[in-house]
């Protein structure tokens, strides 16, 4: 399974081999090679996964605040569009993430 050094940014790896060495810093990552599993790890923050299922192109991002407001998610879709996926076809879902009736702050 890959994973980045999530850093909150806008960045975005793609994946065409495993790791070697450190976890790139980024926050997102796609990928077209069959085989290799991808992930966003969260806590307050959202994990966003997409997949071009007809370019068998997938993507993982993490979307905190500050990557989704300087364009992570819309970094990760133009990754995948790189590698040959199309836009029309890209699927997104989000995972569990906070809200106001269960997270206090201050």
């Amino acid at each position: 399974l890959l994973t980045a050094w999530q850093i909150h940014s806008p960045d975005v790896i793609i994946a065409r081999e495993p790791f070697a060495g450190e976890r790139p810093k980024a926050d997102a990552i796609v990928t077209d090679r069959p085989g290799i599993a991808i992930g966003a790890s969260t806590a307050d923050c959202g994990p966003v996964l997409f997949a071009d299922a007809e370019a068998r192109i997938i993507g993982a991002a993490h979307a905190g605040w500050k990557g989704a407001f300087t364009g992570v998610l819309e970094n990760t879709i133009l990754a995948m569009e790189s590698l040959g996926a199309r836009r029309q076809n890209i699927v997104a879902v989000l995972g569990p993430s906070i809200g106001p009736d269960n997270y206090e702050v201050g």
